[in-house]
């Protein structure tokens, strides 16, 4: 995931996504070097110091910097923005969503905690961990395998993918599963997240707990009920 989620950043150059510099591997020494003494062969020289150096392998990932905050720092100490500052971000996000889309991958992950602004004032979609291709396939872990005759990409993903109380109801009322049987489109699920910042936006608070019928905000919405829900 780390490969395609770096790849990704560095590939989408869009201003309402951050952007990827460079991404890559290193050795980093592992804590402190040990030394040990080993006598020399030569009598005259006497002992000398030998270090053993541990390594370790490091991934990393260089960004673009959003020098202001992410949105669920900004919300935590206010009550919302403006409709007209929060229409202005959701434009912008949904203009990065596109980005993605356009690029064949689903974020499957948007949220205000993934969402950071920079020093303008711009928005940035930050976190592509989760992402997906587009086309799907039903081997596991979605990872296509040409071989296999039975792994087929029919534009439906099947993880669980998310964060627990903004997942899809496609998604949620499966998570007692290994997978999602029949499915689901990424499009509308970064949609459907999308709405769920939006409401973050305006109001601090997201719009329910679970998108389950379970959830009495969410069944009022369901259902329509729009007035009963602006009185819980």
């Amino acid at each position: 995931m780390f490969k395609l989620e770096s790849s990704l950043l560095c590939s989408i150059q869009h201003a309402n996504v951050l952007r990827g510099i460079q991404y890559g591997s290193a050795a980093l020494v592992a804590g402190n070097a040990e030394s040990t003494m080993k006598q020399s062969s030569c009598e005259t020289s006497g002992p000398f110091a030998v270090q053993k150096v541990k390594f370790r392998k490091v991934l990393y990932t260089a960004m673009e910097m959003a020098q202001e905050f992410d949105l669920s720092d900004y919300l935590d100490y206010t009550k919302g923005f403006s409709e007209f500052h929060s229409l202005q971000l959701f434009l912008q996000l949904m203009n990065g969503i596109k980005a993605i889309h356009e690029a064949g991958f689903a974020n499957r992950d948007i949220k205000v905690a993934n969402i950071l602004i920079d020093k303008d004032y711009n928005l940035k979609i930050s976190d592509l961990g989760l992402a997906a291709p587009l086309k799907g396939c039903s081997c596991p872990n979605e990872r296509h395998d040409m071989k296999n005759k039975s792994c087929q990409q029919l534009g439906r993903l099947y993880s669980l993918a998310g964060t627990p109380g903004l997942l899809a109801p496609e998604i949620h009322r499966h998570l007692d599963d290994p997978f999602v049987p029949n499915g689901y489109n990424g499009e509308a699920v970064d949609v459907f997240n999308a709405g769920i910042v939006l409401f973050n936006l305006l109001f601090a608070t997201g719009p329910f707990h679970n998108a389950a019928l379970e959830d009495p905000y969410y069944q009022l919405l369901v259902n329509g009920e729009g007035t009963e829900f602006w009185k819980m």
